[in-house]
């Protein structure tokens, strides 16, 4: 039997690169309850990685193109492979904190067809570092320090659509056509994704527990200015149109 009937959620994280998996797994498996929530790893071209977490019921998925990375297409893939009623979708430079699985069992579960997102707060380049270094020392220096950091929060015309780290029931996910694959790796993918669900189910949620996004070098390539040409033409035809609902068939490959 499966946990279809069982009040958990899948934990969703797509990669590419192996080095900001560890710590991200980590902290993970300090938060209470994390037994009871299965881990879906995705990974988008490379080579297979051997993990090895003990403590953690994971899944692990790679999928075999080494093109530009696509998350809307690994987070859809991830969340058509989930056997949870509710699904949360991370980023693996996320570090989280220790009640993070606590507060979505208590303070998302109880509501249906909501969408909840997760503040997020950037750390610099010598946190980041600290944290590598120590993990430890982000629960007794790094939260603390940074509590008054600005918070990523997207929004839409004044509406806040909150962060792409979110808790939401997979069925409600599939209902609204998931992620379009169109948009590869652009940050766009996450605003059609919102103002799809402020049409359909109204404004997100956010959760009061924040999440801490490591720093990193950002590499660009001459595709990636091309990708996000493409990504804003489509954007724009999307936004002309209302941001009508997308078929999953036509886009999930």
């Amino acid at each position: 039997m499966g946990r279809e009937h069982v009040m958990c959620t899948s934990i969703i994280i797509p990669f590419r690169r192996l080095a900001p998996i560890p710590l991200c797994l980590t902290s993970l498996e300090i938060c209470e309850g994390i037994d009871q929530h299965p881990v879906i790893l995705i990974q988008q071209g490379g080579n297979r990685f051997d993990f090895d977490r003990a403590d953690l019921d994971f899944q692990y998925i790679h999928v075999p193109d080494d093109g530009p990375f696509n998350l809307g297409r690994l987070r859809n893939a991830a969340v058509k492979a989930a056997r949870t009623e509710w699904v949360t979708l991370i980023d693996s430079c996320l570090i989280v904190p220790p009640n993070f699985l606590t507060f979505i069992e208590h303070s998302v579960f109880p509501h249906r067809h909501c969408l909840v997102y997760f503040p997020i707060r950037h750390l610099d380049s010598d946190t980041t570092e600290l944290v590598a270094q120590q993990f430890n020392s982000f629960y007794e220096r790094v939260i603390p320090s940074v509590a008054d950091w600005r918070l990523r929060c997207e929004t839409y015309k004044g509406y806040p659509v909150g962060t792409d780290c979110f808790t939401v029931q997979r069925s409600d996910y599939l209902d609204i056509g998931g992620y379009d694959e169109r948009y590869k790796g652009s940050d766009l993918a996450h605003l059609d994704f919102a103002c799809r669900w402020l049409n359909e189910c109204g404004r997100p949620r956010r959760a009061t527990c924040d999440l801490y996004h490591r720093w990193r070098r950002m590499e660009f390539c001459a595709d990636d200015e091309v990708d996000e040409m493409q990504a804003r033409k489509l954007f724009s035809e999307r936004e002309d149109a209302g941001f009508p609902p997308i078929e999953r068939s036509m886009y999930w490959g």
